[in-house]
């Protein structure tokens, strides 16, 4: 069987957070998403408004993905790639509409965060 890479388009619009804030959101693969092949989040964060100590991390189903805990100190811009594990996400379609949620939480003692351009990348059987 071939397999393709395809895209899931979780949050397109941009989303601010200060130390103490998550946001979540849920989003859909296609049933056919081959989810033991893991897959690639990718998103944009802009680290602004006098960032002390901020970090972040990302979990998706309850699952730890992502990790920035050293504290941004400086205006930063950047846009964040992150393979994920085998199992992380979950097949879904017409009968499971949304089977996957991801949070986004802010940590640290001042700042404040956007993050935009939220999708997750996958492969599926074609």
């Amino acid at each position: 069987m071939d397999r393709i890479c395809d895209f899931s388009l979780v949050r397109d619009g941009a989303f601010h957070l200060s130390p103490g804030d998550s946001r979540s959101f849920e989003f859909n693969l296609n049933n056919d998403a081959h989810t033991g092949s893991g897959g690639v989040l990718v998103f944009r964060m802009h680290a602004h408004s006098g960032p002390q100590n901020l970090g972040f991390r990302v979990s998706i189903n309850g699952d730890s993905v992502f990790s920035y805990p050293f504290g941004i100190n400086i205006e930063d811009c950047q846009t964040v790639n992150e393979i994920l594990g085998s199992g992380v996400l979950k097949a879904g379609g017409v009968n499971v509409p949304n089977p996957n949620r991801i949070e986004f939480t802010a940590t640290g003692t001042g700042g404040r965060m956007t993050i935009s351009d939220v999708a997750v990348f996958f492969q599926r059987d074609i």
